[in-house]
């Protein structure tokens, strides 16, 4: 009996020894609060690095002895922050160069956070959490400014380009910036500006590729400008290229354009007389002509005049001398910045009086064998019957000698009649 109870007392004893000894406690996920953010949230596309700033309270009975940090980023990145914080006490810390590859952005990802409150090497509580950083690719401000502000030029305008380049990042800088400018024809060949280095560009700076370009006759067509450029920006390389304007290259080819004609008066008349030719132009193109020159069949110059506008019409008249029947026609010479445009005014037939028609000429013409055939004898007979009528044609158009043929006809018969006088004389003499 006695023994039974000296078995209870000691059960009894242990027990309570057990209750009142100090025991470790091991701390839940309740034992400790956590905040943190990204800094930057926002990299560069091709990625980078950010970092982390963490704090961690402490709401446990126990000290925290450590805090382990991952993030499931490709690879992982894991730390350990060996620290103390009793309990009700916090600390804060940053995990610096986090890197970000481009699969990395615009993606869900977790850090998880876990803690140690005693000697054991397991996590005592662990928190997890999503977020996410954003790909970025407005940390370089691009920008174009160009003077004229015109999408139409002519070959000879000059234009004056102004490409800007601003880094909008509040706390990482650009580096090894390097820009040139591209213009490029379409369905032709390209042209580049002057390559410019412009180093470094801290958050908030700005730099400038200006460039001056005279447009010429090839440049006449579409163009399209270009600016490229290749920097560093979170350890990461970038190359950009991008159109900031398309302009139209016209040829300044003056628009030469007339039209022509030709009156003349009278269109019958004698040998030598004067016949006036009227030229009239009319421009219908839509510049001013300068320069009028007009030049007759034979390539001489015949007439000129100066600057027509578009729309006006002039005439001019040339006088000429007319000894055959044939066709006139002009040609009128238009002038204009170096361009010459040529044109025929209509054909018009100017008829001398007794003059063989070319027709008439053409029709009395004989074939080769026809004129074998016809070809006339030359005798003395004939050379005399010529020689006569050209001798009585030539008496007949002289006034006076056809005087000298009547007073001779005169004389012929006073002095026939004296033969007859004397022959009746004689006869009656006779006869006595």
């Amino acid at each position: 009996m006695n023994k039974s109870r000296i078995s209870i007392f000691l059960s009894i004893l242990v027990l309570l020894a057990f209750l009142f000894l100090p025991i470790a406690a091991f701390a839940d996920n309740d034992d400790f609060d956590v905040s943190y953010s990204f800094s930057p949230d926002e990299i560069g596309y091709e990625g980078g690095e950010t970092q982390l700033i963490l704090t961690v309270r402490n709401t446990g009975p126990t000290n925290i002895i450590w805090v382990d940090v991952e993030i499931d980023t490709n690879p992982v990145y894991y730390k350990r922050w060996n620290i103390v914080i009793p309990p009700g006490s916090w600390n804060s810390t940053i995990f610096s160069h986090i890197p970000f590859a481009a699969t990395d952005l615009n993606a869900q990802k977790h850090l998880r956070i876990s803690m140690n409150n005693n000697k054991i090497s397991s996590p005592d509580g662990i928190k997890s959490f999503g977020f996410e950083i954003d790909a970025s690719d407005t940390f370089l401000n691009a920008s174009s400014n160009y003077a004229p502000s015109s999408s139409t030029f002519e070959p000879g305008d000059t234009v004056t380009l102004t490409h800007s380049f601003e880094n909008t990042s509040s706390s990482s800088t650009i580096t090894g910036l390097t820009s040139y400018i591209e213009i490029r024809k379409v369905g032709g060949s390209s042209s580049f500006g002057h390559i410019i280095n412009h180093g470094i560009l801290f958050p908030g700076a700005h730099a400038n590729n200006v460039l001056t370009y005279t447009f010429k006759e090839a440049d006449v067509g579409t163009l399209k400008f270009f600016y490229h450029i290749t920097f560093d920006y979170m350890q990461h390389g970038y190359s950009e290229s991008e159109k900031t304007k398309t302009v139209t290259v016209e040829s300044n080819a003056f628009d030469i354009d007339f039209e022509t004609h030709l009156t003349a008066y009278p269109l019958e008349v004698d040998a030598g007389d004067v016949v006036h030719f009227t030229v009239t132009f009319d421009n219908i193109g839509n510049d001013p002509i300068s320069e009028f020159e007009i030049k007759n069949s034979e390539g001489m110059h015949a007439a000129s005049s100066q600057h027509l506008s578009p729309g006006e019409y002039r005439a001019i008249t040339i006088d000429e001398n007319i000894y055959e029947t044939k066709d006139i026609k002009y040609e009128v010479i238009a002038k204009e910045g170096g361009i010459v445009v040529s044109k025929e005014t209509n054909s018009i037939n100017i008829a001398v009086r007794d003059s063989v028609p070319v027709a008439m000429e053409e029709s009395l013409e004989l074939s080769p064998t026809d004129e074998a055939d016809t070809e006339p004898m030359v005798t003395s007979e004939n050379t005399e019957k010529t020689n006569m009528n050209e001798f009585n044609t030539a008496m007949l158009n002289n006034p006076n000698m056809l005087l000298y043929i009547i007073l001779g006809i005169v004389v012929f018969v006073i002095l026939i009649a004296v033969i007859v006088v004397l022959i009746v004389l004689q006869k009656r003499k006779n006869k006595s």
